[in-house]
């Protein structure tokens, strides 16, 4: 079978199979998550205070980037790994999968914080506190390294997320909208796209030729032939 070029029956296979695999460790990660959001909003309740939505902003941070670095801890297994390499799938239609559940799973993520934030939060909610553009950079990092490093995937991420948004970013936003910079799903239309241009599509296109293209799967999970 000729898996060199991308078709999208066998891509919607694959996804169909990954995320049957990853199920498990996905519905895992938002429990957690929407325990973490459940447990801020019933301590501020039982403490009478009167808190904004500023805690589920940090919550949201923190659990995207967590998300983002474990994208591949569901296939951490001998006998899934084998499977996901073996899998009649080019390079980019696993690579595509991978981070279509996690676009999925970071919208689940946002759902579960606004609603706790919509329960709990007092006025200002928690979109008031954060910059989309920032989240959705230090998530992609996360993904990125979630992608190529086995082991702490999460601190790398966490590093080079806050030093890339203390510079490139700040940069760009700084030169597109000013000092407070520009925000994604707002009324900067132009500068989402100026933006997505610069960062973002650049960030996307190197995660898959510098780690999926030139990288063999069997190098990005650390295994030999003797371990599969």
């Amino acid at each position: 079978m000729n898996t060199n070029k991308f078709t999208f029956r066998r891509f919607a296979s694959f996804f169909r199979w990954f995320a049957a695999v990853s199920m498990k460790h996905s519905l895992l990660i938002l429990s957690v998550i929407a325990a973490v959001a459940i447990v801020a909003g019933l301590v501020s309740t039982w403490s009478h205070y009167d808190s904004d939505g500023r805690i589920y902003a940090i919550i949201l941070f923190v659990a995207s980037g967590v998300a983002g670095s474990m994208c591949l801890s569901s296939i951490d297994k001998q006998t899934v790994r084998q499977q996901f390499i073996s899998i009649p799938a080019s390079n980019l239609e696993k690579y595509l999968a991978v981070f279509a559940l996690q676009i999925i799973m970071l919208v689940l993520i946002v759902g579960i914080i606004a609603a706790a934030d919509g329960i709990w939060a007092s006025s200002p909610g928690f979109m008031t506190f954060l910059d989309p553009t920032s989240l959705i950079f230090y998530w992609l990092i996360n993904v990125f390294f979630g992608l190529s490093v086995r082991k702490f995937a999460f601190l790398y991420g966490t590093l080079c997320g806050a030093a890339f948004n203390m510079t490139i970013v700040r940069e760009i936003k700084s030169l597109l909208g000013g000092e407070d910079g520009i925000i994604i799903l707002g009324a900067t239309g132009i500068g989402d796209i100026i933006f997505s241009a610069i960062v973002v599509v650049p960030l996307l296109l190197a995660s898959y030729f510098l780690i999926f293209k030139k990288i063999t799967l069997n190098k990005i999970f650390m295994q030999t032939q003797r371990e599969l």
